[in-house]
């Protein structure tokens, strides 16, 4: 960056990390014992070097790094050297900030019109376009520019092989900008994808345009690049792009999501969904462990979030044995994992994470693998039984079975039981009863003879089944 603002002194020029970690500025004298990377050392040549081309220039050192200027006052170079600092100093704050402004991103790409002159763009992970330098009409760039512009959504044309500035083949872009080629249009682009909660939720794309792409031009994408990060995860709620770990999260809390960001979080794991609740029972869950679990957790189609002491899974119901197998050579010492009922709509997870989190109680701080189903039908009977305890609501057929029984010294509370419990099946029923067939006839007859309750009702059998559960008959 230096190099390109004292671009019109430079003589000879050397970088070959150009690593920005420079602060400040230090006079190279026989006094300097041990050099800084956090500054950039100016000097005379002629004490580096003994070639007399250089006995007047002035030298610029950082590292293995150095700039030589041709002859020129030093107190203009040292004040244009201070005037690049303060140059770069002033972009970065003012990213900063906009940053928590109204129109945060494409503020940000407003201020870098100058300092990355050329044109740039953001687009969400769909494709729709968030921000784009407004100094670049829709005829000033490339096709692809221009259908951007008019439709709002980078073209399905720009699809295509990945392939960086020396030729090599990638499959993605990465989070540092590289400069990259496009094999269609025969240009040059710098790309990136940002991330949040490990996750791409956008890209930014740079075209060379006019002026060829310089070293600088990397790094102070990359200042860009961090900039936007933090703003995404900061204000992602509002600037358009956000991951679909934190629409989870807000489904989890209850709170209400448009439709855009539920449609993909519907498209990276279609319905019928299952929510996974995993649990540390060794009882270590700082956040390096629930990290590793995330990692553990990493298959695709899927999403997954740390959310308060656990990490929460959503994936499709056809998805669970991959995720089990990603446990399996570990599971059974450390972890265990409440999986809820299946379920179609998004809107209820709230209660799915609930279900989840139900099944965890039940394993007892045990590893393993606890699903809702198992428990569901106890839990339905605790609960009414708690309210049947003050009401008494169980059938009244049950309570004139048992004083019949006691009186006449029979078996017909139990008879109605299992009678009901298999369906009306005679033959099953006198089987579970170790009673002939015909004495099963007798006593049904003699049961509906006693009780008023018509056994060909579906609503009046599980009334009778539900109050025999209720009593804990087994």
């Amino acid at each position: 960056m230096i190099a390109e603002r004292l671009e019109k002194y430079v003589l000879k020029l050397e970088i070959k990390s150009g690593n920005p970690s420079i602060t400040g500025v230090r006079f190279l004298s026989g006094n300097v014992s041990e050099f800084s990377l956090e500054y950039v050392y100016l000097g005379n040549a002629s004490d580096i070097f003994s070639d007399s081309q250089y006995a007047d220039s002035v030298i610029l050192v950082h590292g293995h790094d150095l700039i030589i200027i041709r002859d020129e006052d030093r107190d203009i170079i040292l004040n244009d050297l201070l005037g690049a600092f303060d140059y770069y100093n002033r972009w970065e704050a003012a990213l900063w900030e906009v940053s928590t402004a109204d129109d945060a991103l494409q503020k940000m790409v407003d201020i870098c019109k100058d300092v990355i002159p050329y044109p740039m763009r953001i687009a969400a992970v769909d494709g729709k376009l968030v921000a784009s330098s407004k100094n670049y009409g829709p005829d000033d760039v490339n096709e692809l520019w221009k259908i951007m512009h008019t439709t709002g959504y980078i073209s399905i044309n720009s699809g295509g092989p990945i392939m960086t500035n020396h030729g090599l083949t990638l499959p993605d872009w990465s989070a540092k900008p590289q400069i990259y080629r496009h094999p269609g249009l025969k240009t040059r682009y710098i790309g990136a994808n940002i991330y949040t909660d490990s996750e791409i939720i956008a890209t930014v794309m740079i075209w060379e345009q006019a002026k060829l792409f310089t070293p600088c031009a990397s790094q102070l994408c990359d200042i860009f690049c961090q900039a936007l990060t933090y703003v995404a995860k900061k204000q992602e709620k509002s600037i358009g792009i956000r991951s679909k770990a934190s629409v989870l999260a807000d489904l989890l809390d209850g709170l209400d999501i448009d439709g855009s960001s539920l449609a993909q979080l519907e498209k990276k794991c279609g319905p019928p969904f299952l929510l996974v609740v995993i649990r540390n029972t060794a009882g270590n869950m700082n956040i390096q462990v629930k990290k590793r679990l995330l990692n553990g957790v990493n298959i695709d189609p899927c999403t997954s979030l740390i959310y308060g002491e656990n990490v929460v899974v959503l994936l499709s119901e056809n998805q669970i044995d991959s995720l089990l197998k990603n446990f399996s050579d570990f599971m059974n010492k450390y972890y265990a994992l409440g999986i809820s009922l299946p379920f179609y709509y998004l809107s209820d997870l709230p209660s799915r994470y609930k279900q989840a989190i139900f099944a965890l109680e039940k394993s007892n701080g045990t590893p393993g693998i606890f699903y809702c189903k198992d428990y569901a039908f106890s839990y339905l009977l605790e609960n009414v039984k708690f309210h049947n305890n003050a009401l008494e609501l169980t059938h009244p057929a049950l309570d004139t079975l048992q004083r019949y029984d006691e009186a006449q010294k029979s078996q017909l509370y139990k008879t109605l039981y299992k009678f009901i419990l298999n369906d009306r099946n005679l033959v099953s029923t006198s089987e579970a009863l170790f009673i002939h067939r015909n004495t099963l006839v007798f006593r049904i007859k003699r049961i509906t003879s006693i009780i008023s309750a018509d056994l060909d009702d579906p609503m009046e059998r599980s009334y009778l089944l539900l109050s025999y559960f209720l009593r804990g008959v087994q």
